[in-house]
């Protein structure tokens, strides 16, 4: 018995097969070698499919990772204007309290002049009325330097 020469191709679904001798042995032979190739074809499409969903979800996560990516920058800017704000706010919260407190320096260094002159205004009537009290004349408590009640004694 000859070896059958078994020539398989496809070409986008199309089987031919060529032989020199055909009998019951080849025909199994040429099924199971269609079936081999049928087998073959279904492995075939089912990696492009799963490369076709691999390819998608590359792709989804490229875009997510590109939208995160523009988040992160468009939050990033946002923060930084905020920090520039908050720096801004300090900076004139800080100028604030500093005129403030040199406002309350300056009053506090006018009431100290005041009392300082209160105190001289009050020696000085005292020390006139002692001079008046000396000479006999006699100044009612509770009157005004417009209107005094002379005694004379």
């Amino acid at each position: 018995m000859e070896d059958p020469i078994i020539s398989i191709s496809s070409s986008r679904g199309s089987l031919s097969r060529s032989y020199s001798h055909h009998d019951e042995k080849e025909d199994g032979s040429i099924l199971s070698a269609q079936s081999h190739l049928g087998f073959i074809k279904h492995q075939r499409n089912t990696l492009k499919q799963r490369l076709a969903v691999q390819q998608q979800a590359t792709t989804d996560r490229e875009t997510s990772l590109t939208e995160l990516r523009q988040l992160a920058l468009r939050l990033t800017a946002r923060i930084s204007a905020k920090e520039a704000r908050i720096a801004s706010h300090a900076k004139a919260l800080e100028q604030s309290r500093m005129r403030g407190y040199l406002q309350d320096r300056r009053h506090g260094e006018e009431i100290a002049r005041l009392k300082q002159a209160i105190n001289d205004h009050e020696r000085q009537a005292r020390s006139i009325l002692e001079l008046l009290e000396e000479h006999g004349i006699h100044v009612l408590a509770g009157t005004s330097y417009a209107v005094l009640c002379v005694h004379m004694v």
